[in-house]
């Protein structure tokens, strides 16, 4: 694949810069998430996903792309997340637990993920379940917002 080529390109780009190391990287990083609000990305969203990492130094672009992503629409945002999940669940699992505290955001987002949910392989399901079971156990300052999440995973689970 050629790191030029018009549609690809700019994804290329997000995953080889993703551990975000130097200003050069992270230029680069948010230049690509520019150059998608460009095209359609919604077709190059499966492959987003893939910039993701735990162990990237700077975690403001990471959080720009999430921003980006989420503007997407939301049934293809949420789809290709849980089919994102197991290549992501090792090397960016807190990641995924940021993306899906995004789609317990409104009861639209939760609504599309518990469908989705009953469309997926056992596989998927216990790898989401998994992550939504440690974002119900993670602590939160407030405790109103903890039980509200909590009764938002027990809704999408149930």
């Amino acid at each position: 694949m050629d790191d030029k080529t018009p549609i690809e390109g700019p994804v290329n780009s997000l995953i080889k810069n993703r551990l975000l190391r130097n200003e050069t990287e992270m230029t680069n990083f948010l230049q690509s998430i520019d150059d998608l609000k460009l095209i359609s990305a919604t077709i190059l969203l499966p492959n987003l996903f893939e910039a993701f990492v735990d162990e990237a130094e700077n975690t403001a672009p990471l959080e720009v792309l999430i921003s980006f992503i989420r503007s997407l629409d939301k049934n293809v945002f949420i789809e290709n997340l849980i089919k994102a999940t197991p290549m992501m669940e090792k090397k960016a699992f807190n990641w995924l637990k940021v993306l899906y505290l995004g789609a317990l955001a409104n009861l639209e987002s939760r609504t599309i993920l518990k469908d989705c949910l009953t469309k997926v392989s056992n596989k998927e399901h216990q790898i989401v379940h998994n992550i939504l079971q440690a974002i119900a156990l993670s602590d939160y300052d407030d405790i109103e917002v903890q039980e509200s999440i909590k009764k938002d995973i027990n809704f999408i689970l149930n």
